[in-house]
């Protein structure tokens, strides 16, 4: 499946201290809440302990600190989060850290877990609440892709792609075949 996402999952370890996993395999469920298939990590321990967390979208200028929260494990290497460089604060929302140097951010609640194993799990999520930095705001006062340098996953070459400029309207430019 094409695009997918580059996902950063941002919770507390045990010891309070803030972590981040790269996940791909997420999207869309409801209007209103988002589906991430999750293995077994730290953050899915995380997560089994509190429920909440924070989800980023990776950008161009994030990709390198992205790629590597999702080669290093906080298990293995707890100082993961100090080598992004990336900042946080604390969630006025949800028990997880915000890293703000994304340009969007939506804080979560687990809603259920599908087919759990040992292997991991799939996690239906609420999104409470979404954060845009100011920057990244149209002249509407929503959100712009463009603006934000938004990248997707290639699984086939196992590589980042910048997503392009908007080529059309949807739900408008497909009435003009009518």
């Amino acid at each position: 499946m094409l695009p997918q996402p580059v996902l950063i999952i941002g919770t507390y370890n045990s010891d309070g201290t803030p972590n981040a996993m790269n996940a791909a395999w997420g999207g869309q469920w409801d209007s209103k809440e988002i589906v991430i298939s999750m293995g077994a990590h730290a953050t899915t321990d995380n997560l089994n302990r509190c429920g909440e967390f924070t989800l980023a979208f990776a950008t161009q200028k994030t990709m390198v600190a992205a790629d590597f929260v999702g080669i290093v494990s906080a298990k293995n290497y707890p100082e993961k989060i100090k080598n992004t460089g990336w900042n946080y604060v604390a969630s006025e929302n949800v028990n997880a850290p915000v890293f703000t140097d994304f340009p969007m951010i939506f804080e979560c609640r687990i809603l259920r877990k599908i087919d759990e194993s040992e292997e991991g799990y799939y996690i239906v999520a609420e999104i409470i609440n979404i954060l845009v930095n100011d920057e990244y705001l149209s002249d509407d006062g929503k959100p712009d892709v463009e603006k934000m340098e938004l990248i997707t996953y290639d699984p086939i070459h196992h590589g980042y792609m910048s997503l392009g400029k908007r080529v059309g309207t949807a739900f408008f430019d497909g009435k003009k075949l009518k």
